[in-house]
């Protein structure tokens, strides 16, 4: 009878996590596709925007540490893309971008490079790697997009980094 109770018990719970799993995955993907957000979102978004900045840092370790490999060179570039808005018709030089990076990353000497997040007026925010110079600095903006799910697309927030600019 107590194996019963318990098995009971365990499925009950395992059910309740799912749908509590449920709502805040529900609550989270409405976040995407709101018409006006607040300030938990806002917050959300910020937090996307300094993890994108890091994310860029990360792709210039790889892709200065893995020179020689030219597959994955062509993978590094396509993810640094993916961080930044271009506007119709314009490019992004990522050779540039990576190299900007790369000369904050060799001016601390090892040290991992720390992003700071600031307010900007008529955008999300700004990023800036923290110390003196050379400092990488773009601004965080949110743009609705379209996004493809499948055979689907769907207008959805998302958060780019863009107008990086290398301060000496």
């Amino acid at each position: 009878m107590k194996m019963n109770k318990l098995w009971i018990l365990l499925l009950a719970l395992s059910f309740g996590k799912s749908a509590v799993s449920q709502s805040s995955y529900e609550v989270m993907e409405k976040r995407f596709v709101k018409r006006s957000l607040s300030a938990l979102d806002s917050a959300a978004f910020i937090e996307a925007g300094i993890q994108k900045a890091y994310s860029l840092v990360d792709f210039t370790q790889v892709h200065y540490s893995n020179s020689g490999n030219v597959s994955n060179q062509r993978y590094v570039e396509t993810k640094v893309i993916e961080l930044f808005y271009i506007k119709p018709n314009e490019s992004l030089n990522t050779d540039s971008i990576v190299t900007l990076v790369r000369s904050v990353m060799q001016s601390k000497s090892g040290a991992p490079v720390e992003i700071v997040f600031t307010k900007k007026k008529g955008v999300l925010g700004h990023v800036a790697t923290a110390g003196d110079r050379p400092k990488f600095e773009a601004d965080v903006i949110l743009v609705k997009a379209p996004k493809k799910f499948g055979k689907l697309s769907e207008p959805v927030w998302q958060v780019f980094l863009t107008n990086p600019v290398l301060r000496y």
